[in-house]
């Protein structure tokens, strides 16, 4: 009997033996045989397969044992990456986004859109939505082809972009031609949708019907599911679409031109005097000037009572939606505005005052025109140092407050009948302040001429390289609206300090009439970025974090030109 190995096993110096009955075995995916043959012969060194000194062997689906090889750890990166950043990092960081499904350009500038991309990604992740990219998010991008979270994978929104030529994940604010290719898509099955390539409130709208009419799940996404659909699935049921949820206004980003915008108070702009069009269709009475004001504000909200919606004076895709086929504003019982009701002022008659009464009897922050200089020409007169330009802003509502709080009257920035009646008959000493005024101040340029305008670009020029500071108004430190402000004080021209502020204080002029000294007011963000206009296309501004003042070339994104010139 023998006591040796088994018949056909070589019995090597050391701590393992190899079979060659195994080796010889397919190895599937593993090391072929004839590779670990000619490594033992070449070497004459048995394998050491025990756990101390390789990796457990797994078995292959043809019975025989592939060494298993740790995959190496994913090393994250400990650069955070926010808002306002450029260079490599972010271009890692959109090229993720973008093989996670987001449609944005990869050139390294983390803007707006990727912005909206990173809090897309980080509420699909179930992470902390600031728009940061730190480290669990890092983490979360890393790991987004290759392990995608199961406890989304029932929705829409957890299908990556296929591969090859499917279809990509869409959803609100893409803009590619896959976006027209869905909008063409959604139109044969009953939508009547611009075909524009942009996902706006319109298209959501029409892919939210869609899933309803084919039983998807409606969640406005357009995936695996929804794209499958498309080729052959229902048409969608015009008589009860499924409308974009109000909520949905506050968390959508803004509709781009060619969708309805949401619109709020203190808007000016065409879409405004749409708006007002559209309100008086329904029994509004209210004057077309493309400005948001109280007017405007309190007939969206009885529309908004009336067609029962949530009453909030915002109008977002719902309200927009009901203007379309709503109902008539209920003149008898008009939607107040949603400031609590405060004590009984002096400024009002005891009981209620009806819509047109408190809009022919008070002048509040948000109205203009006539009503408005009257009050302004008023506040100068007792001594006030104003700007008289027909928009009651927050410089005229701070006049108004301080005005009132002089005057022994209920402080609330409004004009009432009090305060008009005060203003009307000022004081003597206030007379002489204004009259004193009126011979020393400093004015702000005149329209008839540009010597003002250049001065005040040669004071801006002064701050070049100045670093930029949030919520900087000094030369050791400037903001976009703090340079602004600071440079036009010098020429004696006081403003409100925030640029939406400044915007609304001044008069939009269309850029042929703009002139040096004049500001430039860049939409996105309502209002979110000004300057001082140069001239030739050129601006002076505090641009943002990390960088200096600096005058440069007015680039590609929506923006206005607004004057201080009489």
């Amino acid at each position: 009997m023998r006591n040796g190995p088994p018949r056909g096993t070589h019995r090597a110096p050391g701590r393992a033996s190899i079979n060659y009955r195994d080796i010889a075995a397919p190895m599937g995916r593993g090391l072929g045989s004839v590779a670990i043959a000619s490594a033992v012969a070449a070497t004459g060194i048995a394998l050491d397969v025990t756990p101390q000194a390789a990796a457990a062997p797994v078995p292959n689906h043809f019975g025989a044992l592939t060494p298993s090889i740790p995959a190496a750890p994913v090393e994250v990166p400990s650069t955070v990456v926010s808002y306002g950043a450029r260079g490599e990092a972010v271009k890692q960081v959109q090229e993720k986004l973008v093989a996670s499904g987001a449609s944005i350009q990869v050139d390294g500038v983390f803007g707006p859109s990727t912005l909206r991309a990173v809090r897309s990604f980080q509420s699909d992740a179930n992470l902390f939505v600031d728009g940061v990219v730190g480290k669990n998010t890092w983490s979360a991008l890393l790991d987004a082809k290759a392990s995608p979270s199961p406890a989304k994978t029932t929705s829409e929104s957890a299908v990556s972009a296929p591969a090859g030529d499917a279809q990509p994940l869409l959803k609100w604010g893409a803009r590619s031609s896959a976006v027209r290719s869905l909008q063409e898509k959604l139109n044969n099955h009953g939508a009547s949708l611009q075909v524009d390539g942009i996902f706006g409130s319109g298209t959501y709208r029409a892919v939210r019907s869609f899933q309803s009419a084919n039983s998807l799940m409606v969640d406005g996404v357009v995936g695996k599911n929804t794209w499958s659909a498309l080729e052959n699935g229902k048409q969608i049921v015009k008589s009860t679409p499924a409308p974009a949820p109000e909520a949905r206004q506050a968390e959508a980003p803004a509709a781009p031109a060619a969708e309805t915008p949401r619109l709020r108070r203190g808007h000016v702009s065409a879409h405004v005097r749409t708006l007002q069009e559209k309100l008086n269709n329904y029994g509004a009475s209210l004057r077309v000037d493309g400005a948001f004001g109280s007017a405007t504000y309190r007939a969206v909200r009885s529309f908004q009572s009336a067609n029962s919606l949530m009453v909030d004076g915002i109008v977002g895709p719902n309200t927009w939606s009901a203007l379309e086929n709503g109902k008539q504003i209920a003149a008898s019982t008009p939607a107040p505005a949603p400031a609590p009701a405060p004590a009984p002022r002096q400024e009002t008659a005891p009981a209620a005052p009806s819509v047109q009464q408190v809009e022919d009897s008070s002048v509040k922050l948000g109205d203009r025109g006539e009503a408005v200089i009257t009050v302004q020409k008023l506040l100068v007169k007792n001594g006030v140092s104003l700007r008289v330009d027909g928009a009651f802003g927050a410089t005229t509502e701070s006049a108004v407050k301080d005005f009132q709080r002089r005057e022994g009257l209920t402080v609330d920035g409004i004009v009432g009948d009090t305060t008009m009646q005060r203003l009307e008959k000022p004081t003597k000493r206030a007379e002489q302040k204004s009259a004193t005024r009126g011979s020393d101040r400093t004015s702000a340029p005149e329209s008839g001429s540009n010597a003002d305008g250049l001065a005040i670009v040669e004071t801006a020029k002064q701050y070049i390289g100045v670093p930029y500071l949030w919520g900087g108004n000094t030369p050791n430190g400037f903001d976009c609206s703090g340079l602004v402000r600071y440079v036009y004080a010098k020429h004696g021209i006081s403003m409100p300090r925030v640029a939406a502020q400044q915007v609304y204080a001044g008069k939009i002029i269309p850029r042929s009439e703009a002139r040096p000294g004049d500001l430039v007011a860049f939409t996105k963000n309502g209002y979110g970025h000004i300057g001082i206009y140069a001239g030739d296309g050129m601006i002076i501004d505090a641009a943002y974090s990390g960088r200096n003042v600096v005058m440069r070339k007015i680039w590609r994104s929506p923006h206005v030109f607004v004057t201080y010139r009489k």
